[in-house]
């Protein structure tokens, strides 16, 4: 009975250590937990600012797609009166040149009309002058041996004597 004793006392010892040794464990798996469940809070944490960060990133990538789709539109609107621009400008150069070379056409000829004008007058105002010439030629007449002083006789012909 003494060695049943002791031996009951001895499971009783084995059963008591690895009751402590479970307790341990216990104790050090709750550590574990507690640790787990404060790196969750903070995984949790960090995804919430994540997840409010990709909400804003989000609203501003819709913003931007939005405005994109805007600008395209007004791209178009602007593209579609550039090219109506440039069709009245074509337009308009060929009306120019068209005018231009009417204007030319006009001009020359009023051109060679005046032209033909002013040596028309031309040759009237010579044959004028031709005409004057001749009747001065004619008229000129020196009457005395003062015209041989040219310098000291006036169209008539008589001395002019310079009183000192």
């Amino acid at each position: 009975s003494e060695s049943s004793a002791m031996q009951a006392e001895m499971r009783l010892k084995q059963v008591m250590e690895e009751n402590n040794r479970i307790n341990q464990a216990y104790v050090e798996r709750g550590n574990e937990i507690d640790q787990l469940r404060l790196r969750y809070l903070e995984a949790d944490k960090e995804a919430q600012v994540l997840k409010q960060k990709f909400i804003e990133v989000e609203t501003q990538a819709n913003y931007l797609v939005n405005e994109n789709d805007r600008l395209s539109v007004k791209l178009k609107d602007l593209l579609s009166d550039n090219e109506q621009c440039h069709h009245k400008i074509s337009q308009l150069e060929k009306q120019i040149m068209s005018e231009s070379e009417i204007v030319k056409r006009k001009l020359g000829d009023e051109t060679k009309q005046v032209v033909d004008k002013l040596n028309h007058m031309i040759r009237d105002l010579e044959s004028q002058v031709e005409g004057l010439k001749t009747r001065n030629n004619t008229c000129l007449l020196y009457t005395s041996d003062a015209a041989d002083d040219l310098l000291c006789v006036d169209l008539g012909g008589r001395r002019i004597i310079k009183k000192k």
